[in-house]
């Protein structure tokens, strides 16, 4: 994941976005490498958010917090989960240890997270936004989106598909309750911006027109095969920011698609990438 805006337009050099951090606040250690971190981006809410994220859809258990820690290693400080992903308590607990062992802080800390389909009513936002603090094990969340437009019927919290024989039970709350609710959480504290994924360009527009704040991020599917540039625009001049998820595409190993994703040259290439760390290049490339 990484905002498009750093995908279609030229970078110019600049070192004051850019901090080298190692061990936290501590001085890095004689002979040891200090790690480049990511260029940051402003949102429309004054903080500033890495450009680039570390996804962690499909990560669960060991798999997921060993994931998290090599990340953390690797120089990322931007991560990103959701309800949905049921990963929330190991990506938590593994950031958390990595605070306790002095090697990041939780201001270096860029957290993104987000609210399930089955949570849209606006009596339910406050409530579950404090389960998912509970399971990550943090004050507050730096980002907090609602991951999709259309809502489902709630039935237990531990369903996150109801369905009635093949289909999915969806509900008729509007989207711009929910957002309100979201706006009550900053007001709170819990959460310091909110914005949204997949929404298009007439759903966001609503939420400008009819809400006190508008959002700082859209999160969407983007990569080379899929570049959705009207929305990006559409984004860019209303001063949202877009984050692409799947910015090499979602792989196909069956039909090896996309092309470029199973090509021989970036297949040669990877198997010229070596890390000290086993199979961490084919974890970005299949969870960024």
């Amino acid at each position: 994941m990484i905002p498009a805006d750093f995908l279609t337009r030229d970078i110019v050099e600049d070192n004051s976005q850019v901090a080298v951090i190692h061990g936290g606040n501590q001085n890095t250690p004689c002979g040891e490498k200090a790690l480049l971190m990511a260029p940051k981006v402003r949102l429309s809410s004054g903080y500033e958010m890495p450009v680039l994220g570390f996804g962690t859809y499909k990560l669960r258990g060991y798999q997921c917090s060993a994931a998290v820690h090599c990340a953390i290693e690797t120089g990322f400080r931007h991560f990103d989960t959701a309800y949905y992903y049921e990963n929330e308590k190991e990506i938590g607990e593994a950031l958390r240890t990595q605070i306790k062992m002095g090697n990041i802080s939780r201001e270096n800390i860029f957290l993104t997270t987000k609210l399930w389909n089955t949570h849209h009513d606006p009596r339910d936002v406050r409530r579950i936004c404090e389960k998912q603090l509970e399971l990550l094990g943090f004050s507050y969340i730096d980002l907090y989106l609602i991951h999709f437009p259309v809502g489902y019927k709630h039935v237990c919290d531990e369903i996150l598909r109801p369905m009635s024989g093949d289909q999915l039970q969806t509900v008729e709350i509007d989207y711009l309750d929910t957002w309100r609710g979201m706006e009550n959480l900053v007001k709170l504290g819990m959460v310091r911006s909110i914005g949204l994924s997949n929404f298009n360009m007439e759903q966001i527009q609503r939420i400008i027109q009819c809400s006190s704040s508008k959002p700082v991020v859209n999160q969407v599917e983007i990569w080379p095969g899929f570049l959705q540039k009207d929305l990006v625009d559409y984004c860019r001049y209303n001063g949202i920011i877009v984050t692409a998820f799947s910015p090499l595409g979602q792989p196909n190993r069956e039909n090896h698609c996309p092309v470029y994703f199973f090509s021989e040259d970036r297949l040669r290439s990877s198997s010229h990438t070596k890390s000290c760390k086993p199979n961490t290049y084919k974890r970005k490339l299949e969870y960024f």
